[in-house]
Protein backbone atom coordinates (compact mmCIF):
# COMPACT_ATOMS: atom_id res chain seq x y z
CA UNK A 1 0.00 0.00 0.00
CA UNK A 2 2.87 2.37 0.77
CA UNK A 3 4.40 1.77 -2.65
CA UNK A 4 1.12 2.67 -4.34
CA UNK A 5 0.78 5.81 -2.24
CA UNK A 6 4.39 6.82 -3.03
CA UNK A 7 3.88 6.19 -6.74
CA UNK A 8 0.69 8.30 -6.72
CA UNK A 9 2.42 11.20 -4.96
CA UNK A 10 5.35 11.17 -7.37
CA UNK A 11 3.03 10.99 -10.38
CA UNK A 12 1.00 13.98 -9.13
CA UNK A 13 4.21 15.98 -8.57
CA UNK A 14 5.50 15.20 -12.07
CA UNK A 15 2.21 16.10 -13.73
CA UNK A 16 2.26 19.49 -12.02
CA UNK A 17 5.73 20.41 -13.27
CA UNK A 18 5.92 22.81 -16.22
CA UNK A 19 7.25 21.49 -19.51
CA UNK A 20 11.01 21.89 -19.85
CA UNK A 21 12.27 24.31 -22.48
CA UNK A 22 15.41 23.70 -24.50
CA UNK A 23 18.61 25.28 -23.24
CA UNK A 24 19.66 26.22 -26.79
CA UNK A 25 17.66 27.95 -29.46
CA UNK A 26 17.69 26.58 -33.00
CA UNK A 27 20.50 28.90 -34.18
CA UNK A 28 22.81 27.90 -31.30
CA UNK A 29 22.01 24.23 -31.81
CA UNK A 30 22.85 24.53 -35.54
CA UNK A 31 26.28 25.97 -34.74
CA UNK A 32 27.09 23.27 -32.18
CA UNK A 33 25.88 20.44 -34.45
CA UNK A 34 28.10 21.65 -37.31
CA UNK A 35 31.09 22.32 -35.05
CA UNK A 36 30.98 18.91 -33.36
CA UNK A 37 29.73 16.88 -36.34
CA UNK A 38 32.71 14.49 -36.06
CA UNK A 39 31.38 13.32 -32.68
CA UNK A 40 28.02 12.05 -33.93
CA UNK A 41 28.54 11.16 -37.64
CA UNK A 42 31.12 8.61 -38.78
CA UNK A 43 31.92 10.35 -42.08
CA UNK A 44 30.49 13.90 -42.09
CA UNK A 45 31.95 14.83 -45.49
CA UNK A 46 29.61 12.40 -47.23
CA UNK A 47 26.33 14.07 -46.21
CA UNK A 48 24.35 15.07 -49.28
CA UNK A 49 21.25 16.59 -47.72
CA UNK A 50 20.21 17.56 -44.19
CA UNK A 51 17.17 18.94 -42.41
CA UNK A 52 16.68 20.18 -38.85
CA UNK A 53 13.57 20.22 -36.70
CA UNK A 54 12.54 21.27 -33.23
CA UNK A 55 14.67 21.42 -30.08
CA UNK A 56 13.49 20.12 -26.72
CA UNK A 57 14.99 19.37 -23.33
CA UNK A 58 15.74 15.86 -22.07
CA UNK A 59 16.11 15.93 -18.27
CA UNK A 60 19.59 15.01 -16.99
CA UNK A 61 20.94 14.59 -20.55
CA UNK A 62 20.76 17.91 -22.36
CA UNK A 63 19.08 19.46 -25.35
CA UNK A 64 17.77 17.24 -28.12
CA UNK A 65 17.44 18.35 -31.74
CA UNK A 66 15.56 16.51 -34.47
CA UNK A 67 17.82 16.09 -37.52
CA UNK A 68 17.43 14.12 -40.76
CA UNK A 69 20.51 13.38 -42.91
CA UNK A 70 21.05 11.77 -46.30
CA UNK A 71 24.54 10.24 -46.40
CA UNK A 72 26.58 8.05 -48.70
CA UNK A 73 26.55 4.35 -47.83
CA UNK A 74 29.38 1.88 -48.32
CA UNK A 75 27.54 0.44 -51.34
CA UNK A 76 27.82 3.79 -53.14
CA UNK A 77 24.15 4.72 -52.91
CA UNK A 78 22.59 7.30 -50.60
CA UNK A 79 20.52 6.36 -47.57
CA UNK A 80 17.64 8.79 -48.02
CA UNK A 81 16.72 11.16 -45.21
CA UNK A 82 17.33 9.22 -41.98
CA UNK A 83 15.74 10.82 -38.91
CA UNK A 84 18.00 11.14 -35.85
CA UNK A 85 17.93 12.85 -32.50
CA UNK A 86 21.12 14.75 -31.78
CA UNK A 87 21.67 15.27 -28.04
CA UNK A 88 23.82 18.23 -26.97
CA UNK A 89 25.19 17.85 -23.44
CA UNK A 90 26.88 20.85 -21.82
CA UNK A 91 29.73 19.96 -19.46
CA UNK A 92 31.17 22.45 -16.99
CA UNK A 93 34.98 22.19 -17.12
CA UNK A 94 35.79 25.09 -14.79
CA UNK A 95 38.65 24.09 -12.45
CA UNK A 96 38.09 24.50 -8.69
CA UNK A 97 39.18 27.74 -7.10
CA UNK A 98 42.60 27.69 -5.41
CA UNK A 99 43.07 29.25 -1.98
CA UNK A 100 43.73 32.98 -2.00
CA UNK A 101 43.44 33.17 -5.80
CA UNK A 102 40.82 34.90 -7.91
CA UNK A 103 38.11 32.60 -9.22
CA UNK A 104 38.94 30.96 -12.56
CA UNK A 105 37.04 31.85 -15.70
CA UNK A 106 34.09 29.57 -16.26
CA UNK A 107 34.53 27.20 -19.18
CA UNK A 108 32.21 24.70 -20.81
CA UNK A 109 32.62 21.80 -23.19
CA UNK A 110 29.97 20.15 -25.32
CA UNK A 111 29.38 16.47 -26.07
CA UNK A 112 27.17 15.80 -29.09
CA UNK A 113 25.78 12.32 -29.68
CA UNK A 114 23.19 10.79 -32.01
CA UNK A 115 20.27 8.66 -30.89
CA UNK A 116 17.34 6.96 -32.62
CA UNK A 117 14.36 9.23 -33.31
CA UNK A 118 11.48 9.40 -30.89
CA UNK A 119 7.81 10.37 -31.22
CA UNK A 120 8.48 14.09 -30.75
CA UNK A 121 10.39 14.21 -34.04
CA UNK A 122 7.89 12.22 -36.10
CA UNK A 123 5.35 14.91 -36.93
CA UNK A 124 7.33 18.11 -36.46
CA UNK A 125 8.21 20.42 -39.34
CA UNK A 126 11.75 20.10 -40.72
CA UNK A 127 13.74 23.00 -42.16
CA UNK A 128 16.63 22.77 -44.65
CA UNK A 129 20.05 22.53 -42.96
CA UNK A 130 22.56 23.44 -45.70
CA UNK A 131 25.39 24.19 -43.22
CA UNK A 132 25.77 20.47 -42.51
CA UNK A 133 26.07 19.36 -46.14
CA UNK A 134 29.63 18.53 -47.14
CA UNK A 135 31.24 21.04 -44.76
CA UNK A 136 34.89 21.44 -45.69
CA UNK A 137 34.74 18.77 -48.38
CA UNK A 138 34.52 18.90 -52.14
CA UNK A 139 31.60 17.58 -54.09
CA UNK A 140 32.47 14.93 -56.64
CA UNK A 141 30.74 15.30 -59.98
Amino acid sequence: MRALRLFTCVAVMLVGLPLAHAAFDLAGARQLIVKYRNQWVADPDKIRNAQIGATYEIPLLGTAVCVAIDRLLASGSYSGLEPLVVVIHEIDTTPPQALFQPPPKPSTEYRVTAAPPDARCANGPMLPFPELRNVGGHLKR
